[in-house]
């Protein structure tokens, strides 16, 4: 409702690559379309987005203005992408000449975030072990009310534990994927193809943001893909063989 587009990246990374891989191969000039609506509506969603979200006169209104006076351009998505490598001089600029180093603490942070709420309460109590990196950078510039600035994966490294921290998190984030990825293919079932695709999706979303969006959403979909394996049950499939094609139409990397 306030212009947050995480999690419509996730459902549609989900979609789109359940559809590509298991049902059949989406045509490049689909993936073109789809590409080409997806940033109008992000860019809408971003002049949109906070209390201006719960009215569509506001938004609209929103828009116009913003198309009016110049502050909307075509390539507004392309450059908000960008926006990590700001956020990361922004860290680099705080840490550690008048913030000290958050050694774990966010990482604490987003694991506490794996219970509902749980983060919330251990706030109240002490907010130390409840602020994520992108929170500290959030705050200190812009203040607790201003719209997101968005992270950056690696300055989450950083700023725990300076260029050692951006190593050692980013080759955990490489092998972690990888092993999810050879789990998946192993052998195939509804509850690892559940798991394996909405990983992706939170993968590509975390680059811009903290472990805070990773571990809660990935133990809750192996939460989820278990319940449903316990109550529907599942038949599991041979391992993916590619040595041959995807289905006889459409040959192993052929788009269209």
């Amino acid at each position: 409702m306030k212009g947050g587009r995480t999690s419509l990246v996730i459902v549609g990374m989900v979609l789109l690559l359940a559809r590509h891989y298991l049902i059949k191969p989406v045509k490049l000039r689909w993936l073109i379309a789809i590409m080409i609506g997806s940033i109008f509506l992000f860019g809408v969603m971003r002049i949109a987005r906070g209390a201006t979200a719960f009215s569509v006169t506001r938004m609209v209104e929103e828009v116009r203005y913003a198309k009016k006076t110049g502050q909307t351009h075509w390539y507004d998505t392309f450059v908000e992408t960008g926006s990590s490598v700001r956020t990361i001089n922004m860290t680099i600029a705080l840490v550690p000449d008048e913030y000290p180093y958050m050694y774990g603490s966010s990482y604490v942070s987003s694991t506490i975030h794996i219970i509902p709420y749980l983060q919330g309460v251990v706030g109240r109590v002490s907010p130390f072990w409840a602020v994520t990196a992108g929170d500290l950078i959030q705050l200190t510039f812009a203040g607790p009310e201003a719209a997101g600035l968005g992270f950056a994966i690696a300055g989450e490294g950083y700023i725990n534990f300076g260029l050692v921290g951006v190593f050692f998190q980013m080759v955990f984030i490489g092998v972690f994927l990888r092993r999810i990825y050879v789990w998946f293919v192993s052998s195939l079932s509804p509850s690892k193809a559940l798991v394996f695709f909405v990983s992706l999706g939170i993968f590509v979303t975390v680059v811009r943001n903290t472990t805070n969006i990773l571990f809660a959403p990935f133990a809750h979909v192996i939460v989820l893909a278990w319940l449903l394996k316990i109550v529907f049950g599942e038949n599991e499939l041979p391992a993916l063989d590619y040595q041959e094609g995807i289905t006889d139409e459409y040959p192993v990397g052929e788009l269209a």
